[in-house]
């Protein structure tokens, strides 16, 4: 399902100067968050469906280190996981609770 691209300029200083503050996230779930960020919402998707490795490797990172940071993420509300399996569809945006405005 495609949605309106979103100001993605706007949408990146609101991750680093709202978000990424306000939950205390890592270097590693930054990096993280903003990949799958890129790859999701700021390319018009609602949904991406990713492995551990395929996002590490883009990351450039071991998959230990990111599979924390997706696990912790989902625990915060960041990302929600809509399926678990080897590979998984997750869900990137701002959560009601953590809405951003302008």
């Amino acid at each position: 399902m495609k949605i309106k691209k979103p100001n993605a300029e706007l949408i990146w200083k609101q991750l680093e100067d709202q978000l990424a503050p306000r939950l205390g996230l890592s270097l590693i779930e930054r990096t993280v968050y903003a990949h799958l960020l890129r790859h999701s919402r700021l390319e018009g998707k609602l949904r991406l469906r990713f492995s551990i490795r395929w996002l590490a490797r883009n990351i450039r990172l071991s998959s230990g280190p990111v599979r924390q940071a997706v696990r912790r993420l989902v625990a915060q509300g960041a990302l929600r996981l809509v399926q678990r399996s080897k590979t998984g569809h997750v869900r990137c945006g701002c959560p009601k609770r953590f809405a951003l405005r302008d």
